[in-house]
């Protein structure tokens, strides 16, 4: 997806194979104003630096290509506005950390062209560590500089793209997890509070039935105190009966007769009033 602008880099070798012959030329006018030596020696090394770098690139000698350029940029202090845009690619394409620094050096260069092609690289080379939707927004905002510098750079345009289709990707995920979670979120509420309902319920019924159980002992408990004491009055009868040598029937004929006593009682007072309240009636 992201790639080196490899046509874009072939056209500012062109632009320096240009720049070289208008420096040639000045060199040939310099020559009639001073030393003739040093202005053809000057010339040659530049024009030999060039073509061997050209070459080295083009062959994919980044590391040679990279050494020549450096030589014309630092030694014979060279200027040209390819040169460093050039020396930034054959750096990058050597495996070299440096060549960041290059990039960010030309993403504000004069020339718009430069500009564009410096931006662009500084994104791709983003790319590698690409990890957090903020490094994703510092890669499109090179590719959307680089844009705007030269409109008709189709590689920082297809990335710019793609940036904002992954952008546009993890939104749509992040609002989905959190409605997801929003979900689950209310599940999870519904099901506890269900849960305390039930155990409410729970507890209620528990409650409800050790008051039970309590009624049911006292119960069993008031009966079974009752058949004791029936057990023991009974046994204490018996008991007196045997004390007293007297038989079960013997016992019966007296309480019967005891009876026939307690009736004989009740009813003489019922019949020595009504005597009595006979002799005061008067006779009219």
């Amino acid at each position: 997806m992201f790639q080196f602008a490899q046509k874009i880099s072939n056209r500012t070798w062109l632009v320096i194979g240009v720049c070289t012959a208008f420096v040639l030329l000045g060199l040939g006018l310099f020559v009639s104003f001073s030393s003739k030596e040093w202005s053809f020696v000057y010339a040659l090394r530049v024009n030999d630096a060039l073509e061997k770098s050209k070459r080295a690139y083009e062959d994919r000698f980044y590391n040679v290509a990279a050494q020549k350029l450096s030589y014309l940029q630092d030694t014979l202090l060279f200027q040209d506005k390819a040169l460093g845009l050039n020396l930034a690619h054959a750096t990058a394409l050597k495996k070299d950390t440096s060549a960041l620094a290059l990039y960010k050096a030309l993403s504000s260069a004069e020339d718009s062209m430069v500009r564009s092609v410096a931006n662009q690289q500084i994104g791709v080379n983003g790319s590698k560590k690409m990890q957090s939707k903020e490094d994703i927004e510092k890669m499109a905002e090179h590719f959307k500089e680089s844009i705007r510098a030269m409109a008709s750079n189709d590689d920082a345009r297809f990335n710019y793209e793609v940036l904002m289709r992954i952008l546009q990707q993890q939104q749509n995920q992040q609002q989905s997890q959190d409605k997801q979670n929003q979900q689950q979120n209310e599940k999870q509420k519904e099901e506890e509070q269900k849960k305390k309902e039930e155990e409410q319920k729970q507890r209620e019924q528990n409650e409800q039935d050790k008051k039970q159980d309590g009624k049911k002992d006292n119960n069993e408990q008031d009966k079974g105190q009752e058949k004791d004491q029936d057990r023991i009055d009974k046994k204490s009868a018996e008991d007196q009966l045997k004390d007293m040598k007297m038989t079960p029937e013997k016992a019966k004929e007296l309480l019967a007769a005891l009876r026939n006593n307690e009736m004989q009682y009740f009813q003489q007072p019922k019949k020595r009033k009504l005597k009595a309240k006979g002799k005061n009636v008067k006779d009219w």
